[in-house]
Order: C-alpha cells, then sequence, then structure tokens
C-alpha cells in the first residue's frame, strides 16, 4: 500500500529530544529537519540518517553534505 505521506517534517529541537519515538515509526530517510543552520547540525543530522534537512542557509547544507561526501557534488 502506497504511505499517505512521503516524508515528515520535524523541528530540529523535537526531533533530537523525540528522536527514538519518532523513528520507531517513521524511518529516518523520510524525516526532514526543520530549520537547521549551523554546519555542526546539519552534519550531525547527516550522521542520524535524515533524509532531508531544511536550513535558511542552503549554500552551507549543500557546501556541509558535498564535504562529508569526500567533495564529490550531491
Amino acid at each position: 500500500a502506497n504511505a499517505l505521506v512521503s516524508v515528515v517534517a520535524v523541528h530540529n529541537d523535537l526531533l533530537a529530544a523525540q528522536w527514538a519515538e519518532i523513528t520507531s515509526t517513521i524511518p529516518p530517510d523520510r524525516i526532514c529537519a526543520w530549520t537547521v543552520n549551523e554546519a555542526a547540525e546539519i552534519a550531525a543530522w547527516l550522521d542520524r540518517g535524515v533524509g532531508y534537512i531544511t536550513s535558511d542557509d542552503p549554500v552551507l547544507a549543500l557546501a556541509t553534505r558535498s564535504a562529508r561526501a569526500g567533495g564529490a557534488a550531491a
């Protein structure tokens, strides 16, 4: 059966506080952490395997993702 939604966006503070509960029902690759604007936070969410990140600084977000992928364009 098709899922009702494909992505669930959760504010990063709530997501951090309720990670276990949220990921017990929603796979991390279907979660969007928002709004994440610091490179260290972006890296931490990438480490957790979230599928999506919303940022007010998309250039920083893309650069952080690219740097973690060994500099490959993502």
